[in-house]
Parts: C-alpha cells; sequence; structure tokens
C-alpha cells in the first residue's frame, strides 16, 4: 500500500502506520477492534495506540465506560512535519559548527544498507552540483530503480549535469539532464564511482549494500581525471538508443 509506504518514510513504523490507517478508515472503534482490522495482537495495538496518542496522531472518547479510538485528521502529520522542520532549523547554526570543526577529521563516511545507497543520493542533490558516474549502470537501474529514478528527476529539476559512462549491452536509464558513453564491459567495474565538488562516492549495489564518501579535492581530481580518460576513448551512443534510455 502506498500510503504505508510514505507513512513510514516520514517516521512510522510499520504497525504504527497500518493501524493509523485503519482508524482513518473505519472511524471510532475499540482497541479491540483495531487490533483485529490491523492484524496486530491486542498488547501490542494498546502500545501502538499509546505512540500514537503521544505524537498527536490519536486520540479517544469513553462510551460507557469503553474507549474508543480514532485516527488524528491527515493535516496533522504536515503540522508536526512542520512544527519539525521548525525546531532543526533553530539548531543548525550549531550542527554547521560542529560539522566544520570535526571536518578535518572526518575524510571518510560509511554508509550500510539501502538506507545507506538513499543516503548518498540525498547528498549529492542537497550539494547541487554536476556530477561525473562510472559504472554500475545496470546494477543501480534494476537494484534501486525508484531511487535512483528519483535521483535522477531531483537533479534535472535543480538543473544539475550528469555525464556518465556505462558497459555496453547493458541495460540502464537516463536522464534529460545525462550524457554518457559506452566501454566494453572488461574495462568497467559494476561498482559505481562517482565525482561531485571536492567528493567521489562509491556505491557497491550487492548485498548488504554500501555507499562510502570520501571528501578529499586530490582524490576526487584523481578520479575526475581517470573520468576524463575514459569518456574520450568511450563510444558515443546512437540517437536511437539515447532516446530508449531516456527515463519517462
Amino acid at each position: 500500500m502506498k500510503e504505508e509506504e510514505i507513512l513510514e518514510e516520514i517516521g512510522l513504523e510499520r504497525r504504527e502506520a497500518r493501524i493509523y490507517l485503519m482508524m482513518l478508515k473505519y472511524g471510532s472503534s475499540t482497541a479491540s477492534k483495531v487490533a483485529d482490522r490491523a492484524e496486530v495482537d491486542r498488547t501490542t495495538t494498546y502500545t501502538i495506540l499509546e505512540r500514537l496518542m503521544k505524537r498527536g496522531l490519536a486520540s479517544y472518547i469513553i462510551r460507557n465506560n469503553v474507549k474508543y479510538f480514532q485516527a488524528a485528521p491527515p493535516e496533522q502529520i504536515l503540522t508536526d512535519m512542520r512544527e519539525m522542520e521548525r525546531k532543526v532549523e533553530t539548531i543548525l547554526p550549531h550542527l554547521n559548527a560542529l560539522s566544520k570543526s570535526a571536518k578535518e577529521e572526518t575524510s571518510v563516511e560509511v554508509f550500510k544498507g539501502r538506507e545507506g545507497i538513499r543516503t548518498l543520493y540525498k547528498m549529492m542533490i542537497n550539494d547541487g552540483k554536476d556530477y561525473y558516474w562510472m559504472g554500475g549502470g545496470a546494477e543501480s537501474c534494476s537494484r534501486f530503480p525508484k531511487e535512483t529514478e528519483t535521483f535522477v528527476k531531483k537533479a534535472n529539476a535543480k538543473g544539475m549535469k550528469g555525464k556518465l559512462i556505462f558497459r555496453e549491452t547493458e541495460e540502464f536509464f537516463v536522464g534529460s539532464g545525462e550524457t554518457y558513453r559506452l566501454i566494453p564491459r572488461e574495462y568497467l567495474s559494476s561498482i559505481t564511482t562517482t565525482i561531485w565538488g571536492d567528493k567521489t562516492g562509491v556505491f557497491v549495489w550487492s548485498e548488504p549494500f554500501f555507499a562510502i564518501v570520501i571528501e578529499s579535492k586530490e582524490v576526487a581530481d584523481s578520479n575526475r581525471g581517470t573520468f576524463d580518460f575514459m569518456w574520450e576513448v568511450g563510444k558515443k551512443p546512437s540517437a536511437e538508443h539515447m532516446k530508449a534510455a531516456l527515463v519517462k
């Protein structure tokens, strides 16, 4: 269910999202009814209802000495998110100061799992710089199609340009702000190396999945030099190939 996935993305646990949606659908219900409809045991349901009430997403009324729980209006979710954003904004100056003071000590960051891949994509979008991408075209587009397509569209919306080098014969998609060259398979890894600004990112597309960020002008310049060489020897795709690869 798409709604449940979105609620999870903004911080609700899966069962919290399910119970919230069930209450929205059916209106005021006893805890036992909520548990049955959401297919969650009653003890856990009570705990989840308490958490939802603390977040302002649920409440209850008493009828004939029986509690009936109900979901808060969906607009409350937006209100909570805006309040959270406001709180984060108040501490941003301090967080940035901490980040700058520690930057010299932190040159490499490693992120693990699917969320790590998403984190690196978000980092590139937030930096908003043009990027160079080598390898892993088929892997990124087949194993993380949703995340990769979202990245491509957001990058295009921000006016970011991408130059990509992929292996011949593999299937992938690209954005309207991206150009690419093709290299024989034996000369390019399935691991992705991407460079933007003074940062180099490495995507490891095999489980458990890793995303590595190296912040170093020297490393970025070296990798960009390798990219430029491969770009020159790469094969320019045909107009038909580019049209077929363009993400819809």
